[in-house]
């Protein structure tokens, strides 16, 4: 599974790119988060949606 998104915080934009997670729980994905300075940040882990509050959760103190 691929899916694509975008957050705006403040002036800032961030392209979330979740790659994996088959199910909800306990399948192994992938989270590359990209600013947009083109920095990417990778966010790895086995339950969807704590990797995603993970990654929120550490750009906004980038």
């Amino acid at each position: 599974m691929k899916k694509e998104f975008f957050m705006i915080r403040g002036n800032e934009t961030y392209r979330f790119t979740i790659i994996g997670f088959h199910d909800k729980k306990n399948s192994y994905g992938e989270v590359y988060v990209r600013d947009s300075s083109h920095t990417t940040y990778v966010f790895r882990g086995t339950e969807r949606q704590a990797v995603i509050k993970e990654a929120k959760k550490n750009i906004t103190y980038k």
